[in-house]
């Protein structure tokens, strides 16, 4: 079974939105409401891949020193789709969707190209709602890719094992 592993989110890094620049602060996570999150393509409810109360181990997420990453094993015919426009490179990108309750602004900031725009930080999270596959995403720096070796051979992971991995794998590329 195919496992898609994405970054969501990435910390400290700017995007154009058109008439502003946004960025997310580091911590910007803590407190927020992750109870029951989601995974769409392309935030659409109709395309539901995973979810953090299905069965065990469903949809794993984790805040990391890049962002927030998420995890979940290809399982319905849905994720088994985006699976293989994920292996065939036509989606690369991650976004999430969420409501924010702590930003700051800095107005008139000046852009390497000499034009100036307003630069939102987002600071606090109250609620995360869905982490997704992207066709477009905001972020340039997010992602999404495949961790299975023989997509034509899948062998079965309990949940905990997945879990494990996963950790293992944030672990080893934070050293």
């Amino acid at each position: 079974m195919p496992e898609i592993h994405g970054v969501a989110c990435v910390f400290e890094q700017e995007t154009d939105m058109g008439w502003y620049i946004e960025k997310i602060a580091r911590g910007a996570f803590e407190g927020c409401d992750m109870s029951d999150v989601v995974a769409l393509m392309n935030h659409d409810e109709d395309d539901l891949l995973s979810r953090t109360t299905g069965q065990p181990d469903d949809l794993i997420l984790s805040v990391t020193n890049v962002g927030l990453e998420y995890a979940f094993r290809a399982k319905n015919k849905c994720s088994k789709e985006v699976a293989e426009n994920i292996a065939l490179g036509f989606i690369k990108g991650s976004s999430f969707a969420f409501r924010a309750s702590g930003e700051a602004w800095e107005y008139d900031v000046v852009q390497p190209d000499g034009s100036k725009k307003d630069v939102r930080t987002i600071t606090k999270f109250e609620k995360l709602y869905d982490v997704s596959p992207v066709t477009f995403p905001a972020y340039n720096q997010t992602s999404v890719a495949l961790r299975s070796r023989d997509l034509s051979k899948p062998k079965p992971m309990s949940g905990a094992d997945f879990r494990n991995k996963f950790k293992l794998e944030k672990y080893k590329q934070s050293k």
